[in-house]
């Protein structure tokens, strides 16, 4: 359901956190069987949660330096800025980037 939600209401969103109800069938309507999606939360943290912070971050840094690639073209991707950024959130760029 909330892959569904988000690919309609924010496909270009790279995360949302999804705050959904479970509850007695016959208490929504038919086609929602049980489920009841209450809000979208698009500055998404954590509630110290244990997560895997290394894959996430690599994630993101991923997500943001391909976003520069699309809005930049390529040559500012592979460029001292990149370079930069990636190094400003403990990461590094390998040629293969």
């Amino acid at each position: 359901m909330c892959c569904k939600c988000h690919e309609r209401t924010c496909a270009k969103v790279p995360l949302a956190g999804w705050d959904v109800a479970l509850v007695p069938e016959g208490q929504l309507e038919p086609e929602a069987k049980g489920i009841c999606l209450l809000e979208a939360n698009l500055s998404c943290n954590f509630f110290r949660g244990e997560f895997d912070q290394a894959g996430y971050f690599a994630f993101l840094e991923k997500y943001f330096l391909d976003m520069d690639r699309v809005r930049f073209g390529a040559a500012s991707a592979s460029g001292a800025v990149a370079d930069e950024e990636a190094s400003l959130i403990g990461g590094s760029r390998s040629k293969a980037d």
